[in-house]
């Protein structure tokens, strides 16, 4: 920051209401539903501030190389450090905390963070058996890999394009750079979380900080800088206010709804800075919250994370907000005082050997074995891969064709047919055991959350599913001609949410019927809530904690019955009924053993017993054709 520069301590305050909004929003989203545009409002200030500088900079008459280096020095002595140090202690703290395989979609994620990369890597981030979004400890990051993605950008633009013309051009690429994010949320419904995590969305929300930098240094206000009236930051408090309560996740964001909160945060700027609203953003307390709010922002996140991933809810109870608060202010302040501030302030040999000791502390929380061995130490008792999955993801035909698909007796071709999402893939070595022992074959096509027959509605999966979705009902399309018998399964209450999947369904039998089909509609497993019995092992036998999960059963007995009596209509086809057999009665265990791989899946273990307690019913199914 240029010794020229004058202190806004309204600024800080505005900085505060970000960070508190984004704070709250995540806390609870009822609570304020519209507090995600905090995030929005950083980029603004970002603008505003890292413009304001390197037009001091061309004021100045300072080379352009100069101008550069000076101002890409600054922001990385305002970013890595502390950037850095949030992901050396979250990643070894991950290590213990998750389990073995949600430490490994950690690790993917810190690969990516490291590099300033994790807007992409969450804008496509899909994977049926991660854990929820809420539960993901560098999620937040994304709005960090923005941040310094444009500070790559921003200093070339202006430094290169001569001043006079700035002030058109930055106008100009806010307005079509807005209309193309707009063009985008509603022409592509099915992206939404692509566009809500891409760089040209979000280049708009730093412009208008830029605009605002830009008139701040017009000789007019320049001359005269509380021109503006009250009312301007009135206004701008009302704007950001209104998106505040009024928006929410449904909001299509961001494009033209961003212009409010961003447009609020500008008129604050802009505005008389012995105004009310300055006045009250000024206050000592916010201030504070303004200056510390850069780690503020960067630990409230991961803490949310892993008390979640912990009690296995997203609305916390209270005890573990007022933890959430006060861990939350602790650490910024801990990150701000003696890591931000360190780098700033101390000497250079001593910040060359804090780099170094950081450098090498985040390399070794980024590979791979170190903090691996970690995760394998804690989790001593780790389980074998074998309760860890119902198949391997490589071997089986599950939104993608891997060989010819074919369970059980070995052969080319097979007239019977599988199709169904992940509950129908995890019985690929369910009809591989009883296809051997019986003497018959089954092609098993499958896709996540999909069940690959003509028609199924795709709309409300994300990019990379809806695409493999896509692919396997076309093989099935191949194949069901060939079929005289076919089974189908799949996870009903999660599929029945969506009201077009029972007409789906119904006009996939009476297809069959016509084409004189026999169809096996296998009954759902049960399932249950807020009960993972792999983290649960870990929190109570590897870490010693209380237990958290409820081992109690989702209403797996309602979907299935909606199921039963849409197979009653058509006589090509008969529901089976397999959830009284023995495996299910202790549920997640049988003969003390585990056999559930999550909520609502078998490991490759309990497949075994599924399959051998179905064997002789579905026998009798297969061979009287």
């Amino acid at each position: 920051m240029s010794q020229n520069k004058v202190f806004r301590p309204d600024i800080q305050g505005l900085r505060a209401l970000a960070v508190l909004s984004v704070m709250i929003f995540h806390c609870n989203r009822e609570w304020l539903p519209g507090g995600y545009v905090g995030v929005d409002i950083f980029f603004v200030i970002s603008g505003y501030l890292i413009t304001d500088i390197l037009l001091k900079y061309l004021s100045q008459d300072m080379p352009w190389r100069t101008s550069l280096s000076k101002f890409l020095k600054s922001r990385i002595l305002r970013i890595l450090p502390a950037y850095f140090f949030l992901l050396i202690v979250v990643s070894f703290f991950s290590a213990i905390w998750l389990t073995p395989v949600d430490f490994a979609y950690y690790q993917d994620s810190l690969r990516k963070a490291s590099w300033f990369q994790s807007n992409a890597y969450f804008a496509h981030f899909s994977d049926y058996f991660a854990p929820n979004a809420n539960e993901l400890p560098l999620l937040h990051t994304w709005s960090l890999a923005i941040e310094i993605q444009f500070y790559l950008i921003i200093p070339l633009f202006i430094l290169a394009v001569p001043k006079k013309h700035l002030y058109w051009l930055i106008p100009l690429l806010l307005v079509i750079l807005t209309a193309f994010a707009e063009f985008l949320l509603s022409s592509k419904a099915d992206q939404k979380q692509i566009v809500y995590f891409q760089l040209t969305s979000r280049i708009p929300e730093f412009l208008v900080g830029s605009c605002i930098a830009l008139l701040k240094n017009h000789s007019t206000l320049k001359n005269n800088p509380d021109s503006p009236t009250h009312f301007l930051s009135l206004l701008g408090v009302t704007f950001i206010f209104i998106a505040f309560l009024f928006f929410s996740e449904k909001t299509p964001f961001p494009g033209l709804a961003a212009l409010l909160p961003t447009s609020g945060a500008a008129m604050i700027i802009l505005g008389n800075s012995k105004s009310i609203i300055a006045k009250i953003l000024s206050t000592k307390f916010l201030v504070w919250v303004g200056t510390i709010s850069y780690s503020l922002y960067l630990w409230h996140w991961p803490i949310l994370a892993f008390m979640r991933y912990y009690t296995y809810t997203e609305k916390l109870t209270m005890g573990w907000i007022i933890m959430y608060w006060v861990m939350s202010f602790l650490l910024a302040s801990f990150s701000y005082y003696f890591v931000e501030e360190f780098f700033r302030r101390k000497s250079f040999r001593q910040r060359k050997v804090a780099w170094s000791l950081l450098f090498a502390s985040m390399v070794a929380s980024a590979d791979g074995n170190i903090t691996e061995s970690v995760s394998k130490k804690v989790s001593a008792d780790t389980l074998p891969i074998a309760y860890t999955r119902y198949a391997d993801p490589n071997l089986i035909c599950h939104g993608k064709i891997v060989g010819n698909c074919i369970q059980g007796k070995k052969t080319s071709e097979t007239d019977i047919l599988l199709i169904g999402d992940s509950h129908a893939a995890m019985l690929n070595n369910f009809f591989h055991f009883i296809g051997e022992q019986e003497g018959f074959s089954v092609k098993v096509i499958t896709a996540s959350s999909c069940v690959p027959i003509e028609g199924f509605d795709t709309g409300d999966l994300q990019p990379a599913a809806k695409q493999a979705c896509l692919n396997q009902i076309q093989a099935v399309k191949q194949h069901l001609d060939k079929s005289k018998i076919i089974f189908l399964t799949g996870y009903y209450d999660y599929q029945l949410k969506n009201p077009l999947f029972l007409s789906t369904v119904e006009h996939f039998l009476q297809k069959t019927q016509e084409n004189h089909q026999k169809v096996y509609i296998l009954s759902d497993i049960p399932f249950f809530k807020e009960f993972n019995p792999q983290r649960e092992k870990h929190f109570t036998h590897s870490l010693k904690l209380p237990p958290k999960g409820k081992v109690s059963l989702g209403n797996y007995k309602k979907a299935n019955l909606t199921i039963k009596n849409i197979a009653k209509k058509y006589g090509n086809a008969t529901y089976i009924d397999l959830t009284t057999l023995p495996l299910f009665k202790n549920a997640p265990y049988y003969q003390g053993d585990l056999v559930y791989y999550d909520q609502h899946h078998l490991n490759e273990i309990g497949v075994q017993h599924y399959a051998k307690q179905a064997a002789s019913i579905l026998k009798n199914k297969v061979t009287n054709r």
